[in-house]
């Protein structure tokens, strides 16, 4: 999972690949196989960002630039509270921690 969220999908594939081998070597592997077949389903959301709302895509956009959580609020006369609730929901959406790892995450998906 860490390698996935660091963008390193080769690896990722190959370390899940090596964790299946494992799996299916071991007689009772009790609830590893479930959270394995977790791991193999695709992350649609996080890779494509198709679930960001209009709204977060704006603020996504201008998080792109200089303007501060407060400054954007001010541009878009929202609260600060209510672009750091939006800022937060990217960061998830995107599988990101902070502001430039979402803007690099949106513009390796085309959203920027």
């Amino acid at each position: 999972m860490v390698l996935r969220a660091a963008g390193d999908r080769s690896a990722a594939a190959a370390a899940i690949a090596e964790a299946r081998t494992s799996v299916d070597s071991c007689p009772d592997p009790g609830i590893l196989s479930a959270r394995l077949a977790a791991l193999e389903r695709p992350r649609e959301r996080a890779q494509r960002g198709s679930e960001l709302s209009r709204q977060e895509r704006v603020i996504l956009r201008m998080l792109s630039g200089p303007l501060s959580e407060s400054d954007i609020g001010r541009e878009l006369y929202l609260s600060h509270n209510t672009v750091h609730s939006h800022t937060k929901a990217i960061y998830r959406k995107l599988a990101v921690s902070s502001r430039s790892d979402a803007v690099d995450r949106a513009r390796a998906l085309g959203l920027l």
